[in-house]
């Protein structure tokens, strides 16, 4: 059995290294690495990798054509036990945002694009990596740690490589910002995202409008009808987030579309959703009028309550008394690559890395006071499932 080290030793682990920490975060920061800028995203791949390599680390680079490369780091152990960490290189920001707005210190909160969603926690999970390669003694678990490069688009590429290593995990840490009152992140709504398609008939506006059938029309009852409805069930949020149609002024338009952002609590919801979706296009298609609604990209499914996840919250809370402080347990609607690992029924817990706020925003921020306090409770829960 591991040697579990005392949370006086873990913290001090974390707060001795706190200036290195944030001259690494710094460096994270000030490297653009939004989702479509692969070559950024790369960048921030290689400074992960010597931060890895620097204290021994297995490490295997996974190559993408499209988005940034993955990596998969462990700290190897002879026991078949696995513990499995989570952490995304990229960002929402674009590419030259990182100049406009450089990473800065201001009293307790560090600044800067992605400080919060998710280097922070990619960084911490690495100097944890660190700790149990080093500070642990007889570590009886693997403990391996993927950093992807696509989250933030519904982690298409990497989706399948975290399913993969987490496989067979008594438990799984996913690195997205702790919640603001030292809380974490026991379920996550799923997001499925939808094309609605209306085509119609051309026709001149002012010569033959009859002979038309107006696809923007027919687009906007179908919006109208999901807006209004009244029967989803609790917790289902449907959002028309793009629209488009028409070429000009003076011309029926034959084709509209817009996409549609459907999140629900269960996985059973969306049968109510796309029930109501079909119901609509049998609707609406008619007179020459066609609407269909097709599921498109890449989605997350729901990270439900499980009694798994409720588990590994109660011993979080348990560690999280034992270090002087309460853990707060919230449910979002956003999603997360915890929803990829709680669909295999590996029980997983989110919002592990440090308190940050604002994400996807200007203000984006991290309190450093909850590095060392995260870092403590995140690497004795590692020690201890």
């Amino acid at each position: 059995m591991s040697q579990v080290p005392s949370y006086t030793k873990l913290y001090a682990f974390y707060q001795d290294g706190l200036q290195e920490y944030l001259r690494d975060l710094q460096m994270l920061v000030n490297q653009d690495s939004g989702t479509e800028y692969k070559e950024g995203v790369d960048r921030v791949a290689d400074m992960c990798i010597d931060k890895l390599a620097s204290f021994g680390c297995s490490i295997e680079r996974i190559p993408s054509e499209v988005y940034g490369d993955a990596i998969i780091a462990k700290v190897e152990a002879s026991s078949k036990r696995k513990v499995i960490l989570i952490g995304h290189m990229d960002t929402v920001y674009p590419k030259g945002t990182a100049e406009l707005r450089p990473f800065t210190i201001k009293g307790e909160y560090a600044y800067g694009p992605g400080v919060a969603d998710m280097k922070s926690g990619l960084l911490l999970g690495i100097y944890t990596l660190r700790l149990c390669k080093h500070i642990v003694k007889k570590l009886d678990r693997e403990v391996v740690m993927v950093l992807n490069s696509d989250e933030e688009v519904g982690s298409p590429f990497s989706a399948e490589i975290i399913r993969n290593e987490a496989k067979g995990a008594t438990a799984a840490f996913v690195l997205e910002p702790g919640r603001p009152r030292s809380s974490v992140v026991v379920a996550r709504k799923g997001v499925y995202n939808y094309e609605l398609i209306a085509k119609g008939r051309s026709a001149h506006a002012g010569a033959n409008p009859r002979d038309g059938r107006n696809a923007i029309v027919a687009l906007a009852k179908a919006i109208t009808e999901i807006a209004q409805w009244d029967k989803y069930p609790k917790g289902v949020t449907i959002n028309a987030g793009t629209i488009s149609g028409g070429t000009k002024p003076n011309v029926v338009p034959d084709f509209a579309s817009a996409y549609l952002d459907v999140r629900v609590r269960r996985t059973a919801d969306l049968e109510a959703v796309e029930e109501h979706f079909a119901q609509i296009s049998e609707r609406l298609s008619k007179d020459g009028v066609n609407v269909q609604f097709h599921r498109v990209g890449s989605c997350f499914p729901p990270m439900e309550p499980s009694e798994g996840n409720r588990w590994l919250y109660e011993l979080a809370k348990d560690l999280a008394q034992e270090i002087g402080f309460e853990l707060g347990a919230v449910e979002t609607g956003g999603a997360s690559d915890a929803n990829n690992i709680a669909m295999m029924g590996v029980p997983v817990l989110d919002g592990l890395g440090p308190v940050g706020e604002k994400a996807h925003s200007p203000e984006e921020r991290m309190f450093i006071p909850s590095i060392a306090e995260r870092g403590a409770l995140l690497s004795s829960l590692i020690l201890r499932v």
